[in-house]
């Protein structure tokens, strides 16, 4: 009975206690052998506590060595007691705003709020439900389980939520439609009335699955060729309406050309892309699409407390004379835009011209001879790829990775190539990659940004045997980056890339691999729903990178994300004064 009675005595001072030793836990073992015949029922308190107790001290030992150090307690195999973790928990808390702001945190209230309430239906945490809506975005089964498991919304709510926040159809896109979605995004975007919102446009398009199909949600026949992409059905006869899907056939859509806005600099929680225009049509058409959506941009700026800076493609031979026209237009002072190609396409293509282009390439008197890689030990992925359109992979090629297994290969010796061959090819790698940092890189100066811009330029362009479109995208790039680093509205160059309308793609595709046209339209609605629910509550897209497009994505979404402003340049335009270009050109030159 004594001896009972000091065990008992000491398993209610461990309610108490900051630390749990060892000796503690040999006592708590001891308590849970007696029988709870022999206890009354504040001792069955107790022994339950004692449990507890064993369990919470095998679990935060297993975690001990990855807590941070103010965590730790000085005895060995020791771990604080329970109540000192609540009482951390409180003071980081009130402390840590990222922690307060959490997700985890968000989580345990919801929980809270619905234990002490009794009820289902509580009011939560919103970046709990929206957590629930993101993944309902990918999968309703996934959502439905984490809601059950993590005190989340019910479906229907879920769907009354979804409903109020419906758009009309994205095909929609003439120039009035264009132009009302510019004003709406640029309004939901102004945060000082007192300063220009400064957006540029990126274009790009992707394939779809050849479908004529009827959509009852937007009450029309879907998946034809512009401009008779959207055929209105309303009040139309069964037969009429087989009469008119008969009609489409004909023509149907092979790919969508799309149209993302995106801004230099957004409110805190809006999302810095926005889609305001697709069109259906065959592949790489040639028509008034681009100079239709140039067309809305500079009406909206001209009209509204806006700033149009560019718009971007992704290089290929269609767009190129609009791009050349731009440029044209801009450095005579005609217009106040800029059209360029995309610069992680041309780094893109530039890999395929060191690595597997048609001819050797040369750098003065040396070979860029790729197999030099090969011998090095460099990933047989990087140099045979599959996936065209991954960014990761050139990162993965021009890093210091591969030039550290190129020095080691000149250091021993063992290959019949020069020191130059291998140098050059060093070089142009670094080169490559430079030129992506130029505008990729964060937290770098506008001047910096511009001498490593067109020092790649120079270097890339002087190697001979590449094929002179490739030269000619990375000059189209070149140039008007040169006079957007300069400008003091820039702050981000990589939002005046065609890379927003790449992870367009890229999040369609994560949620429906192959869609048709109506399939694009009803996913578009849950990625715009995804990346507005994202930004607003610092979701992250993604532990891992994916393939493709959005290889890069969560990278994208952390660059916006970061409430840290990158440098801008110092150039600070007026509207009502001489050209764009001409008020750049000092700074430039």
């Amino acid at each position: 009975v004594k001896k009972w009675g000091t065990i008992c005595m000491k398993a209610e001072m461990r309610r108490l206690d900051p630390i749990l030793a060892v000796t503690d836990i040999e006592d708590a073992r001891c308590l849970l052998r007696c029988q709870d015949k022999f206890f009354r029922p504040d001792g069955i308190t107790i022994k339950a506590e004692a449990k507890a107790q064993i369990e919470y001290y095998a679990h935060v030992l297993k975690l001990q060595s990855a807590m941070p150090t103010s965590y730790s307690v000085a005895l060995p195999d020791a771990v604080p007691g329970a109540d000192s973790f609540i009482t951390q928990f409180a003071e980081l808390y009130k402390s840590n705003s990222d922690f307060s702001d959490s997700l985890v945190v968000a989580l345990a209230k919801s929980l809270v709020c619905q234990l002490v309430s009794g009820r289902k239906n509580v009011q939560r945490e919103e970046k709990v439900t929206n957590f629930i809506r993101l993944i309902g975005t990918h999968s309703k089964a996934a959502a439905q389980v984490a809601s059950a498991n993590l005190a989340g919304p019910s479906h229907r709510w879920v769907q009354e939520l979804n409903a109020k926040e419906r758009s009309p159809c994205v095909f929609l896109s003439e120039l009035d439609d264009i132009v009302d979605r510019m004003k709406i995004a640029i309004n939901v975007r102004t945060y000082d009335t007192n300063r220009p919102v400064s957006f540029s446009v990126a274009i790009d398009a992707t394939k779809v699955a050849q479908a004529i199909e009827l959509s009852s949600a937007y009450k029309a026949i879907l998946g034809a060729e512009h401009p008779n992409h959207v055929i209105d059905v309303s009040g139309l006869s069964k037969e009429e309406i087989k009469l008119q899907m008969d009609k489409a056939t004909k023509a149907k859509a092979s790919e969508i050309k799309v149209v993302i806005m995106s801004f230099q600099d957004a409110p805190a929680g809006v999302t810095p892309n926005v889609i305001v225009a697709a069109r259906p049509q065959s592949n790489n058409e040639v028509s008034d699409f681009v100079p239709l959506v140039e067309s809305a941009a500079t009406h909206v700026a001209e009209k509204m407390n806006a700033r149009f800076l560019n718009w971007a493609v992704d290089g290929v031979s269609i767009e190129s004379n609009d791009v050349r026209r731009s440029i044209c237009d801009f450095l005579s002072g005609v217009t106040g835009h800029l059209g360029c190609t995309d610069v992680n396409h041309d780094i893109k293509s530039w890999r395929y011209q060191i690595i597997g282009g048609s001819c050797v390439s040369l750098l003065g008197h040396f070979v860029l001879d790729s197999d030099l890689l090969r011998v090095a030990g460099v990933s047989n992925d990087l140099l045979r790829y599959k996936d065209f359109a991954s960014d990761l992979l050139v990162l993965k090629l021009a890093s210091s990775h591969t030039l550290q297994k190129l020095a080691t290969l000149l250091a021993a010796g063992e290959t019949d190539f020069t020191a130059g061959d291998i140098g050059c090819l060093g070089c142009t790698l670094f080169m490559m990659r430079l030129h992506l940092h130029s505008v990729n890189g964060r937290e770098v100066p506008s001047k910096h940004r511009a001498i490593y811009l067109w020092a790649s330029m120079l270097f890339l362009t002087s190697i001979k045997g590449v094929c002179v479109t490739t030269k000619r995208n990375l000059v189209s790039d070149t140039i008007p980056f040169m006079f957007l680093m300069a400008r003091s509205d820039v702050p981000k160059p990589r939002n005046a890339t065609s890379e927003p309308a790449e992870h367009k793609f890229g999040c369609c595709r994560v949620i429906c691999n192959s869609f048709t046209t109506l399939g694009f339209a009803e996913i578009n609605e849950k990625d715009e729903r995804r990346s507005g629910m994202q930004y607003k509550n610092n979701f992250l897209p993604s532990r891992d990178p994916k393939k493709g497009y959005s290889s890069t994505y969560r990278d994208y979404v952390e660059f916006n994300q970061n409430k840290a402003q990158p440098s801008a340049g110092p150039v600070h335009i007026i509207d009502e004064g001489v050209s764009v270009a001409a008020q750049s050109w000092k700074e430039v030159k």
